[in-house]
């Protein structure tokens, strides 16, 4: 079940970031989706219990649960999320 999308907007490397975001939103990390674009953004998220799908340097380096060419390709794991298909 995905509940929310939680973007990486401010370079801090800390799942920390997303766990108060999950917090404020009201929802449990795995029904989260965190989008990085840094390996390093992906593992925070992986360490906070979080899906993560990538976008340009992480998802070349298949650090994501999702690894994306574009933006757009969100809404189809959004999909997928919100039919609680796995990773």
């Amino acid at each position: 079940m995905l509940n929310a999308i939680l973007f990486d907007l401010d370079g801090v490397i800390c799942s920390t970031d997303e766990y108060h975001g999950a917090e404020f939103l009201g929802v449990r990390p795995e029904e989260c989706l965190v989008v990085e674009d840094a390996v390093s953004g992906a593992e925070a998220g992986h360490r906070g219990g979080f899906p993560v799908a990538c976008v340009g340097d992480a998802s070349t380096a298949g650090a994501g649960d999702f690894n994306l060419t574009s933006f757009g390709q969100l809404t189809e794991v959004a999909a997928r999320l919100r039919k609680g298909a796995d990773a």
